[in-house]
């Protein structure tokens, strides 16, 4: 079995009030900071519709 590097944060409720308040903000400082493995990504799922333009 090989390990692997990759890594997936799932945020449920990404388009609610906390996310943008809270996590956004934080996972942008983390990025900022470098302290985010090379190959990750978010997966965002909430219940407003949004495309990935109007999200950003």
């Amino acid at each position: 079995m090989q390990k692997t590097e990759d890594h997936i944060l799932v945020i449920f409720g990404a388009s609610g009030d906390l996310t943008r308040r809270k996590l956004i903000p934080a996972l942008a400082e983390l990025l900022k900071l470098e302290l985010l493995p090379d190959h990750f990504a978010v997966l965002g799922i909430g219940r407003s519709k949004y495309d990935d333009s109007s999200y950003r």
